[in-house]
């Protein structure tokens, strides 16, 4: 797996896990992305800055794609 799809995976994860939802939030003032991947190496995932980046991409594009009425 690389870092992008480790990055993704913490996206999905951040979703249903309370504890990790919790470390964001205490920090979504003014969290980074360093602040993301700290909290994502915390949990066990190891990715950078940039396969976050890219992860978001990914996973805007698919909720974009599941959620977008016209194409429903």
């Amino acid at each position: 797996m690389n870092g992008t799809q480790t990055a993704l995976k913490f996206i999905l994860e951040a979703r249903k896990n309370e504890g990790i939802k919790t470390k964001i939030k205490e920090i979504m003032e003014s969290a980074s992305l360093n602040d993301l991947v700290k909290i994502g190496q915390e949990q066990g995932f190891s990715f950078t800055t940039e396969d976050l980046k890219e992860a978001f991409k990914h996973d805007w594009n698919i909720r974009w794609h599941r959620y977008n009425p016209v194409l429903s």
